[in-house]
């Protein structure tokens, strides 16, 4: 069965560097049946050079963004913007990170366009435990962020009290951050004298109180959103809610949730009046102009704390998050290579087509969505 697979580059931001690595394609060498088409310049943001991909295999064919997205299977990490998708061809594959749940319009425009959709983001094993990811490398990139935006406020040794870290939301992002801060204090601990650092959690039912929650702002010095809702439509901390935290706090949006102004009721932000940032631009000062255009006019926005937020955490740190993402993908693209998309199937005895098939919009619209809305 002859396939073909094209891996473009994404281009939308100056600073996005990420691309599989040379060993990733290495693993395709006994993949007699399948021509890679490789976008020229890949890995190049990562300082990686044609001849070292063509060393790791031979057969990759070097080609123009366009001819990635006409082959057969197209795999690149973040989503295609309307443009790509309408260069794919009806019955392609398209394998990204696709956030079903919260990318509604960008799903019915799949669908519209004949494309078979897998999320590398609903790979999961029968467990719910998801196959492709890379938490600790999303939490690390926001974690640091956030933490060097609040010691650039005061010097540490000036403290006479920890630094309090305030999570919302226990999944795995939250705990994967509780875990990075803890990291960047241990080697700061050896750096510089300081009163150290205390991380808590607040749970549903802080948040879901306006006076506890209140009384945990207040002593609040960095509060994190790794919130997972069911309803994106609905705040779980107003913009009002802000004014308790001290002036000097820092927020950070690790969940990076975007506006959606496309559906009926919009999808906002878990805290209300924050913006969504990028790998070129992840921290928004109370003052700076770049707010306003980053948050749509009905979202109120006039309590303001310095916020750091990015719609790709792992890309601040990306040749290590490709290299974690290329081992993972590999067994689950071999499975493409060797069925067709509509045979694979979540009962199946193999582990990483099982995983594949829980990852399909079909999937997703028949038992998940439905489940959601429940």
């Amino acid at each position: 069965m002859q396939r073909t697979m094209g891996f473009p580059r994404m281009h939308k931001e100056e600073a996005e560097r990420r691309d599989f690595t040379p060993s990733f394609f290495a693993q395709f060498l006994k993949e007699k049946e399948a021509t890679i088409y490789v976008e020229k310049g890949y890995g190049s943001g990562m300082g990686l050079s044609e001849k070292a991909y063509l060393d790791a295999n031979p057969n990759l064919v070097f080609c123009d963004y366009r001819t990635c997205y006409e082959q057969d299977i197209v795999v690149v990490l973040r989503a295609p913007e309307t443009e790509q998708l309408q260069w794919m061809r009806p019955g392609a594959v398209l394998i990204s990170m696709l956030h079903y749940n919260t990318r509604a319009a960008r799903n019915e425009l799949m669908e519209s366009l004949g494309i078979v959709s897998f999320s590398m983001d609903s790979m999961e094993n029968a467990d719910g435990t998801r196959v492709v990811v890379n938490y600790y490398g999303t939490a690390m990139g926001g974690a640091r962020a956030a933490y060097r935006a609040f010691k650039s406020k005061a010097p540490l040794t000036e403290r006479d009290h920890p630094i309090k870290v305030t999570i919302m939301g226990m999944g795995q992002v939250g705990l994967s951050t509780a875990r990075a801060f803890k990291d960047l204090s241990n080697y700061d601990m050896h750096m510089v004298d300081y009163p150290g650092m205390l991380v808590e959690f607040m749970t549903r039912s802080i948040t879901g109180s306006e006076t506890e929650s209140l009384e945990e702002l207040k002593q609040t010095d960095i509060l994190v959103d790794a919130t997972q809702r069911v309803d994106s439509s609905h705040y779980v901390l107003r913009n009002d809610q802000l004014t308790a935290l001290p002036d000097q706090a820092v927020i950070l949006d690790i969940t990076a949730d975007p506006y959606d102004l496309t559906i009926d009721p919009p999808q906002i932000k878990a805290i209300e009046g924050l913006p969504t940032g990028t790998l070129d631009k992840f921290v928004f000062a109370p003052g700076d102009p770049e707010w306003e255009a980053a948050v749509p006019d009905f979202v109120d926005s006039r309590i303001r704390r310095t916020t750091v937020s990015c719609n790709a955490w792992p890309g601040v740190e990306p040749q290590q998050s490709m290299e974690q993402y290329g081992r993972q993908m590999a067994p689950i693209l071999k499975v493409l290579l060797e069925k067709e998309p509509q045979e694979v199937s979540v009962d199946a005895e193999r582990y990483y087509e099982a995983a594949l098939a829980r990852s399909s919009y079909t999937y997703y619209k028949t038992y998940i969505e439905k489940k959601e809305l429940a």
